[in-house]
């Protein structure tokens, strides 16, 4: 076998120079891709952890929340028992006074004053029916705080744009924004672009004791109606 010549042999090593760099080049590229590829799972993992430890928190957050209202639903319930015992006390007492002559007596005065009084304070007429309304903030409680902001949407059946809302609370007037952005319910009735948004939002204090709430709407031709009608009571902190 004849020997090859030099320049011959020095291509041959040239060759064999080439492919190794070119192997090099190819598992340098395959490590650092495999390292970007591992470097993008694991700050992958690290957010999902952060956003389940966000999570976490305030599922913690919202469990002390309920606990908390919890607690305080067992508080109303015990006021409310009491206040019954005391209004069956009451009641039992004025049972005996209306038995005696002087309770038979001043029964119809008692009864005059009660209606004169009433009519103001503690108003009869109910909601009207013409109206489509939700409570996001429900105002079924007992108060503890001096202020609260009722939340909700409400419109008219037959079509009329309702212009202002506000809570009436016995004598005092408490003025709302009507108009905020309810896109679910707006898609859900079909509402008509032309009208109002129809959420709303009415901020309103209270003094200690009980108290008679009126939720009013002003239709478009500037009459005020009554959404809903009911006592309320505040507890004195």
């Amino acid at each position: 076998m004849a020997s090859s010549s030099p320049d011959e042999e020095l291509k041959r090593l040239k060759d064999l120079f080439d492919e190794a760099t070119r192997r090099e080049a190819r598992f340098r590229l395959d490590v650092a891709q495999d390292f970007l590829t591992r470097q993008t799972l694991a700050e992958t993992q690290v957010k999902t952890l952060a956003e389940r430890d966000a999570y976490i928190h305030q599922l913690h957050l919202e469990q002390l929340a309920a606990r908390e209202a919890l607690q305080a639903a067992h508080a109303d319930v015990e006021i409310f028992t009491w206040m019954l015992q005391e209004s069956e006390k009451v009641r039992n007492r004025l049972q005996g006074v209306e038995q005696s002559w002087s309770g038979r007596l001043s029964t119809p005065l008692r009864l005059l004053e009660k209606a004169l009084k009433g009519s103001a304070t503690f108003p009869r007429d109910l909601p009207s029916d013409d109206f489509v309304y939700h409570l996001h903030t429900s105002p079924f409680r007992i108060y503890r705080e001096d202020k609260f902001t009722f939340r909700g949407w409400a419109f008219l059946r037959d079509g009329r744009k309702i212009s202002a809302v506000r809570v009436r609370i016995n004598e005092g007037i408490f003025p709302g924004r009507y108009g905020l952005r309810e896109p679910e319910i707006v898609a859900r009735h079909h509402l008509p672009a032309d009208r109002p948004p129809p959420g709303f939002e009415i901020e309103f204090s209270t003094t200690p004791g009980r108290h008679w709430l009126r939720l009013e709407a002003q239709v478009e031709t500037g009459e005020w109606r009554s959404i809903l009608n009911m006592p309320i009571w505040r507890r004195a902190i």
